[in-house]
């Protein structure tokens, strides 16, 4: 049996900035939405 897992995040820290990515699964259940923010 595959494990699905529906939710992540990564995080990535550097010098300058730090960059954070969230995906959740669409409404519709068949695609994925990512979001990507720059701090």
């Amino acid at each position: 049996m595959d494990t699905l897992i529906e939710r992540c995040a990564g995080i990535d820290i550097g010098k300058d900035e730090v960059v954070a990515c969230v995906r959740t699964p669409n409404p519709d259940g068949r695609r994925r939405v990512k979001q990507t923010r720059t701090f």
